[in-house]
């Protein structure tokens, strides 16, 4: 294992479009809002949408949107993009954190992000103002971690997202 920061393994970490927000979802475009990712997970019935958007935003499969500005105990709350998904832009307010496939697989960063220590390392160095703290690109870019190799980390991911998916089964059957 290595040590590496956030902006080692990324192609980018960059801000959403900024659009205007009508409260309507019927627009022809899908759009990431800081609710859509609340639950962990891409929450479709929570994207904004717009009629216009900018391409250079469209997510790509593995894509990660990180909340960077909201009140305190929900910021680093973050969620994978999957192609299942469908066609969705990356919205203002959450950053998209996406990954050098060849350094680290999406799914391993995503549990390594949600990881408590991992959130409280954020919490900590996020700037408070009023109801809300935010976290800088660049502060994010410099979180630093141990990394395994590619063949490693597939295996932690795997291992992990059959966790997530058993504790979930076993929530709904409670």
């Amino acid at each position: 294992w290595e040590q590496r920061k956030l902006s080692d393994v990324t192609e980018s970490i960059k801000n959403g479009y900024t659009y205007r927000a009508d409260g309507s979802r019927d627009h022809r475009y899908k759009i990431t809002r800081i609710e859509s990712i609340s639950s962990g997970v891409i929450n479709t019935e929570k994207l904004g949408s717009s009629d216009e958007v900018n391409e250079n935003y469209r997510l790509v499969d593995g894509d990660i949107l990180f909340s960077h500005i909201n009140s305190l105990p929900y910021i680093a709350n973050t969620a994978l993009y999957t192609a299942d998904l469908g066609e969705i832009y990356h919205g203002m307010n959450l950053l998209n954190i996406r990954s050098r496939h060849e350094e680290i697989d999406s799914h391993f960063l995503l549990h390594l992000l949600k990881k408590e220590s991992t959130r409280d390392w954020f919490r900590i160095i996020a700037k408070p103002a009023v109801n809300q703290a935010s976290i800088s690109t660049t502060e994010v870019g410099s979180f630093k971690f141990l990394i395994p190799g590619m063949e490693e980390q597939k295996k932690i991911s795997s291992s992990l997202d059959n966790l997530d998916h058993l504790i979930t089964l076993h929530r709904r059957a409670l």
